[in-house]
């Protein structure tokens, strides 16, 4: 949900507006960094995505409210992994020539690699027995589903 959002919000107009590659990957790891951190450390432990699913992060230990250093580690430690992959994807899929086409599928091997950590941090839920990606081991956290209210 939250990469809708941003790739609405920023994802998209980077694009139409036709930016370096380097610069739209970086604005974008940005706004995930900007975005996570600043809607877990200063809200209410959700971002706008987290509220429609009805999950909140908090702090592992003792799951009180995250508090906003702990928020800004966790984005961060997101953004950084997400970036790695991030501008190699750019890099390649953004108006290839012919000749960057042909090397294009030469260096499928050079981008799975890149986005490993990405998808080895989102994927990590399946199998850690506290269902924490890496990001939340970095910061202690962890994402809880929330109670529901019955009216």
């Amino acid at each position: 949900m939250d990469s809708l959002i941003i790739g609405v919000a920023v994802a998209l107009p980077l694009r139409l507006s036709h930016q370096n590659f380097y610069l739209s990957a970086t604005i974008q790891t940005l706004a995930a960094f900007f975005y996570g951190a600043l809607f877990i450390g200063y809200g209410n432990g959700q971002t706008l995505g987290m509220r429609v699913v009805r999950v909140r992060c908090v702090r592992s230990f003792d799951r009180e409210k995250v508090e906003p250093s702990r928020a800004f580690r966790r984005a961060l430690c997101y953004s950084v992994l997400l970036f790695i992959g991030a501008l190699y994807q750019l890099h390649v899929t953004q108006n290839p020539t012919n000749q960057q086409s042909i090397e294009n599928g030469k260096q499928g091997l050079i981008y799975f690699l890149l986005v490993i950590p990405h998808y080895l941090d989102l994927l990590w839920v399946a199998w850690d027995k506290k269902n924490q990606t890496l990001h939340d081991k970095f910061a202690q956290t962890i994402v809880i589903r929330e109670p529901r209210v019955v009216a």
